[in-house]
């Protein structure tokens, strides 16, 4: 998988701008507020269906502008093909080599990627939310009919939700058996996504930090969901929500034994972040034959100097990288853009000691 271009107009802060990229390292150099980030931000909305920094269409259309217009063309598959997206503040209008889908969630599955931004070692000390979402985001791009179920679910919850609150009781059995039947697949789906990274991440762990044991464990219902729902009932409706189910599920992990989350310190939960990372690449190649992408945001501010040699020594072999910085001197810059945004396009890894 390989994006050869990037065509953006009235994006963010950005009047207009065509990117060609190599199949290597691409390194994104610029002073903050460049729009560094921006770029990434486009290039993985066709892997996510959305934004990773807003859910208002607004905020990604220029100022003054009446739209936002991303364009890639890429090759999947020994295949040429495009996607283009038309963000306009009220609503999207997504092409696929020129057919028109109705919405944004069809471009799940075309592309695949893994982000790694700063505030990512929350995955490891933040909510179960945010944990939830990994294992989600990373399933949607391999199995379609995990999106189907994971809506599905969504759906018949959020009505099963408001019938317990307006105590609306009639319409419970039909949402709790739409509810049972998506959960089973999607429980099935996680705990074997489970079992695919722990090897995965215990050797990139390993390769990071030297010999400390790094654990993920599923932490999910085991049991008859409908009868659980059932017995729960009359306390739900007091309450006026579901208390368990897919939604409450957690990934839990362990460094050496101890829960990541209170005894290890901020290294190493970055250390755990990024072996976590490069598990989900190495897990999306395995699934879907092709290399993802892989993008970094702020190379600099991830790792100390020794992690950051490691990490780079990893990353090697991952196909095409996006790597934005404000520290580093690109090496043969391409092309300069506005705000001082230096893109660089490199076949080749640098192992110099100023590139690390």
């Amino acid at each position: 998988m390989k994006i050869n271009a990037l065509h953006l107009k009235h994006f963010r802060n950005i009047e207009e701008v065509w990117i060609e990229f190599c199949e290597g390292l691409n390194w994104l150099s610029g002073p903050n507020a460049a729009g560094k980030t921006n770029l990434l931000e486009a290039l993985f909305y066709f892997v996510r269906a959305s934004s990773f920094r807003t859910r208002h269409l607004n905020e990604l259309i220029l100022t003054s502008k009446e739209y936002a217009s991303l364009e890639i063309f890429f090759t999947k598959c020994a295949v040429e093909q495009s996607l283009k997206l038309i963000i306009r503040p009220e609503d999207k209008t997504l092409f696929h080599n020129q057919t028109s889908y109705k919405t944004a969630l069809e471009l799940l599955g075309i592309l695949q990627g893994v982000l790694i931004k700063l505030d990512d070692i929350n995955l490891i000390s933040g909510p179960p939310q945010l944990r939830r979402s990994f294992i989600d985001l990373q399933l949607v791009q391999s199995s379609p009919l995990y999106v189907h179920h994971l809506l599905r679910f969504q759906r018949a919850l959020k009505h099963r939700n408001f019938c317990l609150k307006t105590k609306q009781l009639g319409p419970l059995d039909s949402f709790e058996s739409e509810m049972v039947r998506s959960s089973n697949f999607l429980w099935e789906a996680r705990r074997a996504l489970m079992e695919r990274l722990q090897p995965l991440v215990q050797e990139n762990y390993g390769r990071l930090s030297g010999e400390e044991l790094f654990e993920i464990r599923y932490d999910a219902y085991r049991g008859n969901y409908q009868e659980l729902l059932t017995k729960n009932r009359s306390h739900e409706i007091r309450l006026g929500y579901t208390k368990e189910g897919p939604h409450r599920d957690e990934m839990l992990f362990f460094i050496e034994g101890k829960p990541a989350k209170g005894f290890a310190s901020e290294g190493q939960k970055r250390t755990a972040m990024m072996a976590l990372k490069l598990a989900e690449w190495q897990s999306l190649h395995e699934i879907v034959g092709e290399k993802p992408l892989c993008a970094i945001d702020e190379w600099h501010s991830n790792l100390d100097k020794s992690h950051k040699r490691k990490l780079w020594d990893a990353l090697e072999g991952l196909g095409q990288v996006f790597i934005t910085t404000h520290e580093v001197e690109p090496h043969q810059v391409s092309h300069q853009i506005q705000g001082g945004l230096a893109i660089s396009l490199n076949t080749k890894w640098h192992q110099d000691e100023e590139g690390l």
